[in-house]
C-alpha cells in the first residue's frame, strides 16, 4: 500500500488493485493503493526500514491467536496496517474527508468522518492480511463494498457464509446451514479488534485510526445480535422464491 498521485483512470488499474483517495477540504490528500496478489491477498512489499516494534506478534497478542511467536515473528494483520496507521497518526476522528475508491470496474465516492473512511479501508485490508481469524471474510474483500451500512453488511456476510457452506457440501465436507458458525467467527473477530486497538493506541497521537477499528468492532458485536431481526425484515424480498 503506497501513496500515489491523486489522479487515476480505470484503464490504469489492474484487476487486482484498489485505490483509496482521501481528499481533505483544504486540498490536501492521501492516496493508498492496495496491490493484490493472485489468490486475493495483500502482495508483500519490502519496506525501506525495519518493521516497527508494535507489529511484533507478542505485543498485545490476541489471546485467541493460533500463531506462535517462535514461528511467526510479526502479527500479519498489524503488518498489513503499518503504512495506513503510520500515515494517520495525526488524523482526528471527526475530520471530514471526501473518499474516492477506484476499482477496475467502478469508482465509489462518499463523504465521511475520517474514522469512517479509515474503517472502510481497514475493512478491505484486514481480511486479506493473513490473520487466521479474519480470513473467512476474504470473499467480501474480493467484492469490496466501500462505506457499507449495517444492513448491507448483514446481507453480504450471511450470503457469503451460506455460500461457503454450500461449497463445503459440494466438496463432500460437513456443512451447517444455520448461522451458528458465523456467530462464532464474529466472536473471534471481536477479540482481534480489541487487541488491535491496543496496539494502535500505543503509537497514535490522535484517535481516528483507533476509532476506525472500534467501528469495525461495532459490526462484530451488533451484527450477530441483529441477524435474526434484519433477516426477518429482508424476508419479504424473497417472496417469489419462498412461495414457490
Amino acid at each position: 500500500m503506497i501513496p500515489l498521485d491523486s489522479q487515476v483512470s480505470h484503464d490504469d488499474l489492474d484487476a487486482l488493485e484498489v485505490r483509496y483517495h482521501f481528499i481533505f477540504p483544504d486540498g490536501r490528500f492521501k492516496v493508498f493503493r492496495l496491490d493484490l496478489a493472485e489468490g486475493f491477498v495483500l502482495r508483500e512489499r519490502r519496506l525501506k526500514r525495519p518493521l516497527p516494534a508494535w507489529v511484533a506478534l507478542g505485543f498485545h497478542q490476541c489471546p485467541n491467536c493460533p500463531l506462535s511467536t517462535k514461528e511467526v515473528p510479526h502479527c500479519p494483520l498489524s503488518v498489513g496496517l503499518v503504512e495506513l496507521i503510520e500515515s494517520s497518526v495525526n488524523l482526528r476522528s471527526y475530520d471530514e474527508v471526501r473518499v474516492e475508491v477506484h476499482m477496475k470496474s467502478r469508482t465509489v465516492i462518499f463523504n465521511a468522518a475520517m474514522q469512517k473512511a479509515l474503517s472502510s479501508l481497514m475493512g478491505l485490508i484486514i481480511p486479506l492480511s493473513g490473520c487466521p481469524h479474519t480470513a473467512p471474510f476474504k470473499p467480501m474483500a474480493r467484492f469490496h463494498l466501500p462505506h457499507a451500512t449495517v444492513e448491507e453488511t448483514i446481507y453480504r456476510v450471511t450470503s457469503m457464509y451460506l455460500l461457503s457452506q454450500y461449497l463445503r457440501h459440494v466438496d463432500g465436507k460437513d456443512a451447517v446451514f444455520d448461522l451458528s458458525g458465523l456467530r462464532e467467527i464474529y466472536q473471534h473477530v471481536h477479540v482481534v479488534n480489541r487487541f488491535v486497538s491496543e496496539r494502535i493506541r500505543a503509537i497514535v497521537e490522535e484517535d481516528a485510526s483507533v476509532n476506525a477499528v472500534i467501528i469495525l468492532d461495532m459490526f462484530s458485536q451488533v451484527l450477530p445480535m441483529s441477524l435474526e431481526q434484519t433477516l426477518e425484515e429482508l424476508k419479504p424480498l424473497f417472496h417469489a422464491t419462498l412461495e414457490r
